[in-house]
């Protein structure tokens, strides 16, 4: 790693959805302010002890932060599209809603060494995928698509797919004035007016 957390990190940006955090040096003095962890020598230190307080901000939680307080302005409100959790130097990101709808925007900027790299591994399926199913008792013949993961029972070899039904009758949607069949509605062949329509001048 080339630099100093505390020198080379101040100004980055992490964009997580639609709310961007900035890295600070000191106690925040706004809302999604982060503070850079800078009371090591090491530099691994101040990694991981940064990420402790990223994970705080972004979950709103100042128990998080390093040495137990502090890293969280008072008006920080939980980040809307993810929930954090830290481990050493990494933050991990879990969408708060399921399916593709939790889905979100994650980025960088400002960065001098490139040592925060943002990564989504895993995108939401859906909406409405099924990504698990377990049976209780034994089964064969199992047909559909991939894209889900059936399990127990005995069975083998199964796969599955969303299926869609639709429900709702073609009457039920017709445009309110439709022509009846037969009848042209530009001109009104068809109908008991048609020599009315095409031939009267009374106008």
């Amino acid at each position: 790693m080339s630099g100093t957390v505390a020198t080379d990190w101040a100004g980055a940006t992490v964009t997580v959805g639609s709310t961007t955090y900035t890295l600070v040096t000191g106690a925040p003095t706004a809302a999604n302010q982060v503070e850079l962890y800078t009371a090591s020598r090491n530099n691994a230190t101040n990694e991981t002890d940064t990420a402790k307080n990223l994970e705080a901000v972004l979950n709103a939680t100042a128990t998080q932060c390093t040495g137990g307080g502090g890293c969280v302005f008072g008006t920080q409100t939980a980040n809307a599209s993810a929930a954090a959790t830290e481990a050493t130097n990494t933050v991990t990101l879990t969408a708060r809603t399921n399916g593709a709808a939790g889905n979100f925007a994650l980025s960088a900027a400002n960065n001098q060494y490139s040592d925060i790299v943002p990564t989504i591994t895993t995108f939401g399926a859906g909406p409405g995928y099924v990504t698990s199913i377990a049976f209780t008792g034994s089964g064969a013949g199992y047909a559909g698509g991939s894209g889900c993961t059936l399990s127990g029972g005995g069975g083998s070899g199964a796969t599955c797919a969303v299926e869609v039904n639709t429900a709702i009758a073609p009457g039920a949607y017709a445009p309110a004035f439709y022509a009846t069949p037969g009848w042209d509605f530009a001109t009104g062949l068809g109908s008991v007016n048609a020599y009315n329509l095409v031939y009267n001048t009374a106008w």
